[in-house]
C-alpha cells in the first residue's frame, strides 16, 4: 500500500511539473494538532487500503489514499472515468519530483482517459492529471492557465508541504 501511494503521489507531481511555471504564493503551515487529525499513521498497508475507500455498485471510487513513508492522507475523489481507470491500477508506487516549489509530479507508465478543463485556481491538496499520464499533487495555492483533469482533493492540503518535503519523494497511491 505504501508503495502504491508513493507511486501515485509521484505521478501527481509529474503532471504539475509540465503545467505550472508561474510564481505561486506559499501556503500557510498548519499546526501539529491539525496535522495529527489529518494525517494518520499507516498501521497496515492492507488494512488502510481496505478502510480508506470503497467501490459502490455504480463502480464509483469515493476515496483514495496517498502515503509517504508512514504518513497516509485519505481524500475524496471526483466521479469520472480517469479516477476509475487510476483505481484499477492500484496499488501504485511512484517517485514524485518537485516543481516550482508548489507541486509534486510523476509520469504514469500508461496513459489514463482524460478530459482536461481550465481550472483557474489550484488549491493546496488538489490531485490532478496533466495531459493523460502526468499525476500531480499540489501543496500550495496559485493561479494557473493550464488545463487539468480533476482526480480529487486532500483536505488540509497545506500539510502536504511537510509530508512531501523538498526534492523527490516516493509515494504510494491506493484505496
Amino acid at each position: 500500500m505504501k508503495k502504491s501511494l508513493v507511486a501515485i503521489a509521484a505521478a501527481l507531481a509529474g503532471i504539475s511539473m509540465t503545467a505550472c511555471n508561474a510564481g505561486q504564493p506559499s501556503a500557510p503551515k498548519a499546526g501539529a494538532a491539525n496535522q495529527e487529525r489529518t494525517v494518520q499513521k499507516m498501521a497496515s498497508h492492507e488494512n488502510t487500503a481496505q478502510s480508506t475507500a470503497f467501490v459502490a455498485k455504480d463502480k464509483a471510487v469515493r476515496k483514495m489514499a496517498l502515503g509517504t513513508g508512514d504518513l497516509n492522507f485519505t481524500f475524496d475523489t471526483e466521479d469520472n472515468e480517469t479516477v476509475r481507470a487510476l483505481a484499477g491500477r492500484f496499488p501504485l508506487k511512484l517517485k514524485m519530483s518537485d516543481l516550482n516549489g508548489n507541486e509534486k509530479y510523476a509520469y504514469l507508465p500508461e496513459p489514463l482517459p482524460a478530459k482536461p478543463e481550465s481550472v483557474g485556481r489550484i488549491r493546496a491538496g488538489d490531485v490532478m492529471l496533466f495531459g493523460d499520464n502526468c499525476l500531480v499533487v499540489f501543496y500550495k495555492d496559485f493561479e494557473t492557465s493550464f488545463r487539468y483533469t480533476r482526480i480529487g482533493h486532500i483536505e488540509n492540503g497545506v500539510l502536504l508541504v511537510e509530508a512531501l518535503g523538498t526534492g523527490d519523494v516516493e509515494v504510494t497511491l491506493g484505496r
